[in-house]
C-alpha cells in the first residue's frame, strides 16, 4: 500500500500537507527520501508565499486610505514628509492642517471655514481630496498638552461668517468662555505634542467629523 509523507503545515498549528510515495519498487528508500525533500521545499515555498500574501494585503489596505487620508469636514492632518519639497523633520512632526467643512448659519448656506491654516481655500469638503497648495501648516509649539482647533461663528453684520481658529490657549484666541460652549465657537479637536515628544510623535485628538447643520447663534 502506499504510505503517505507529510510536512508542517502552514496555515495552522494542526495543518498537514500530504504526499503519497509511488508503489514499493527494488528502489523505494531513493524514492521516499526524494519526495520527502520535495513536501520539504513545498512546505518552505508555501510558507514564504503566504507571508508575501499577507504584507501585500497590508500594503494594499494601506495604500488604498492611509491615515491621514481619512476624508471628512475638518480634518486635522499633517502632511507626509515625502509629499514636502523640503523635508525638515525637527519640525514637521509639528506641522498640522485643517480640512475645509461646511456650516449652516442662519440663512447662510455653505460658509466654507477659512482664515488661519486654510489661506482662503475654497474645497469641497467631501471631495476625495486633500489640498497640497495654497495651504499653509499652523505650527504647534513642541510639549503642549493640547493646542485646541475650533470653529469660530460670527452673526455680526448681513452675512454670517465662520472662521477657523486655533491656539494653545483658547481664551486669548476669542474663545473667552472655554471650556464651556457658547454657541459660536465649536470645537474640532486638539493634538498633544507633549505625551511622546521624545519620539517626535504628536497625538491628534479629532472631535468633529461632519458638517454643521442647524447651529442656533
Amino acid at each position: 500500500m502506499p504510505s503517505p509523507l507529510t510536512s508542517p503545515g502552514v496555515s495552522g498549528p494542526n495543518a498537514l500537507t500530504r504526499f503519497r510515495a509511488p508503489v514499493p519498487g527494488e528502489r523505494i528508500d531513493k524514492n521516499w527520501r526524494g519526495i520527502q525533500n520535495v513536501a520539504k521545499a513545498l512546505a518552505t515555498l508555501s510558507t514564504g508565499l503566504q507571508s508575501v500574501r499577507s504584507q501585500l494585503d497590508a500594503f494594499i489596505k494601506r495604500s488604498l486610505k492611509p491615515n491621514y487620508l481619512a476624508f471628512h469636514p475638518f480634518k486635522i492632518y499633517q502632511l507626509p514628509q515625502t509629499h514636502r519639497d523640503t523635508p525638515a523633520p525637527s519640525t514637521d512632526w509639528l506641522k498640522f492642517r485643517v480640512r475645509a467643512g461646511r456650516v449652516i448659519v442662519s440663512d447662510v448656506t455653505a460658509v466654507d471655514v477659512s482664515g488661519t491654516g486654510m489661506d482662503g481655500y475654497n474645497l469641497d469638503p467631501d471631495s476625495d481630496f486633500i489640498p497640497t497648495v495654497s495651504v499653509t501648516d499652523i505650527t504647534v509649539s513642541s510639549g503642549v498638552e493640547a493646542h485646541w482647533f475650533w470653529i469660530e461663528l460670527s452673526t455680526s453684520g448681513s452675512s454670517p461668517t465662520a472662521t477657523l481658529k486655533n491656539g494653545a490657549t483658547p481664551t486669548s484666541a476669542g474663545w473667552t468662555s472655554f471650556p464651556n460652549l457658547d454657541g459660536l465657537h465649536i470645537p474640532i479637536g486638539f493634538v498633544d505634542t507633549d505625551t511622546d515628544s521624545d519620539n517626535q510623535q504628536a497625538i491628534i485628538r479629532q472631535l468633529l467629523r461632519t458638517d454643521l447643520i442647524g447651529i442656533s447663534c
